[in-house]
């Protein structure tokens, strides 16, 4: 009788156990960081979410470089970019952008979704 109510508690557990991240990395998987932060076409994305949220609010930032860039393709045609992006400034590490802009692959079209600002007035 003992042997049912454990594998009862098992089959209970089980499930949780399968979709619980025990051991794993905080990293999400589906993103994938981009090794070469000075390829064109990162650079491309990254000066795209700048002149979109000039046209929106009127602030200019002047572009120095992509710090950090991951991205991920979320369907098969649309492709997630994040990146982390440094003004000209004379503290090295400020100001500082955090953008994400969705592009269609297909038409090269690209939407800024977001952007927020570090150490910018």
């Amino acid at each position: 009788m003992g042997a049912y109510y454990l594998l009862a508690i098992v089959a209970l557990l089980f499930p949780l156990l399968a979709v619980s991240d025990v051991g794993g990395s905080d990293v999400d998987p589906s993103w994938v960081p981009i090794k070469n932060l000075s390829d064109p076409h990162v650079i491309e994305v990254a000066k795209f979410a700048i002149v979109q949220n000039y046209k929106k609010t009127g602030k200019q930032f002047p572009f120095r470089k992509v710090a950090e860039a991951s991205y991920w393709k979320q369907q098969s045609e649309v492709v997630k970019y994040h990146l982390l992006i440094y003004g000209k400034s004379f503290i090295p590490e400020f100001p500082k952008a955090s953008a994400s802009v969705k592009e269609n692959t297909s038409t090269k079209r690209m939407h800024l979704d977001f952007i927020g600002w570090y150490g910018y007035p």
